[in-house]
């Protein structure tokens, strides 16, 4: 979690989300105090490699919505196909938790997350199928000339002109000018942690009791590093 002034956006994986999910308290817990701007973006396209994900099993976009409503998120949909669309629901997003700051609540604090619905494979063969993870092609292009015509019709259409790239390169590179640090300088990149103090384990005595099981035992481990730290 960035600290206070700092500001990151993640991009998640809708396949990701039937993992390990812990951000999902950080309505509950995040204040304007102690944690900066954390701005989640599920790209949902409904495929976890060669098969459909949990979330377009349960229902999809209307699901995710109210799933993520009733863990205090405040959802922000935007175009997943449209590059313009990612970056007004980031600063749509920033401004939500700038007025966050200003008031310093309430809590828990609805945290925006945005959710770009779009199609896996988007403007290729395969686009949407199980085709769109692995071989979208249905042979090889250099010895099946549907398979290359069909490859060099979806690249045409994906095409970007080398020099219009170039320009959009430079329209973005004004670190400088607008006194921002280079994307790979970012706080969470090159913060230098100091590590922790770890203390030893505390002997067991008729003082010091054993621990009733092995969950106490980390409870008490965990607790000593919180204090020592």
């Amino acid at each position: 979690m960035p600290l206070p002034g700092e500001r990151l956006v993640a991009f998640l994986s809708d396949g990701a989300f039937e993992e390990q999910r812990g951000s999902d308290w950080a309505p509950r817990w995040w204040r304007a105090s102690d944690s900066g701007f954390a701005i989640p973006v599920m790209v949902l396209n409904g495929r976890r490699i060669e098969q459909r994900t949990e979330i377009s099993q349960e229902g999809g976009l209307d699901w995710l919505v109210k799933h993520l409503e009733l863990s205090g998120f405040d959802p922000i949909i935007v175009d997943g196909h449209d590059p313009l669309s990612y970056a007004w629901g980031i600063l749509e997003a920033e401004a939500r938790l700038a007025k966050l700051v200003e008031t310093d609540g309430p809590y828990p604090a609805r945290l925006p997350y945005l959710i770009a619905p779009c199609i896996k494979g988007f403007g290729f063969p395969g686009a949407g199928s199980n085709r769109a993870h692995n071989l979208p092609l249905d042979g090889h292009p250099h010895e099946n000339a549907s398979a290359r015509e069909t490859f060099n019709a979806g690249a045409r259409t994906l095409f970007t002109p080398p020099e219009v790239l170039d320009d959009a390169v430079r329209t973005l590179s004004v670190h400088t000018a607008q006194n921002r640090p280079l994307e790979s300088h970012n706080a969470l990149a090159v913060r230098n942690v100091a590590s922790p103090d770890l203390p030893a384990p505390a002997s067991i005595s008729e003082h010091s009791p054993a621990p009733n099981c092995a969950m106490d035992a980390i409870d008490r481990c965990f607790t000593d590093i919180v204090r020592a730290n």
